[in-house]
């Protein structure tokens, strides 16, 4: 996905509404499946570890600073349900019917080496 800039003042740039709106978006569907807030048992960790990128990054993400794009979007997409791409699809007339099956066994599956890790380093923890 190609972010779509615009220049503003004296040399700078600023991102469109467009952008902001789709970070906001992005930011909210993940805000309601990540952390303890959440209650899903998924945490950022877990996330970086399944998309392997960093904790900052996906923090990034719920923050709304930044946005996935590409692969990593269409992974974050498998990691949830059609329903997290279309909450961050809103507005702009796609919806999501079906994701992917390789890509969402690939993607489930290291989710679930994700949580198996940290159930480990919890019991490691414990003893």
């Amino acid at each position: 996905m190609q972010v779509a800039r615009s220049t503003w003042g004296s040399g700078r740039r600023r991102e469109r509404t467009t952008d902001i709106e789709f970070r906001a978006r992005v930011s909210a569907a993940l805000a309601k499946r990540i952390g303890p807030e959440a209650g899903t048992g998924v945490t950022m960790k877990m996330v970086a570890h399944t998309l392997q990128v960093s904790e900052q990054t996906v923090w990034a993400w719920v923050a709304g600073t930044k946005a996935p794009s590409g692969p990593l979007l269409l992974d974050l997409v498998a990691l949830f349900d059609a329903s997290f791409a279309n909450e961050i699809f809103a507005g702009t007339g796609a919806t999501v019917v079906k994701l992917n099956d390789a890509r969402l066994i690939r993607i489930r599956a290291a989710a679930q080496h994700a949580l198996e890790l940290e159930i480990l380093k919890a019991a490691q923890a414990a003893d």
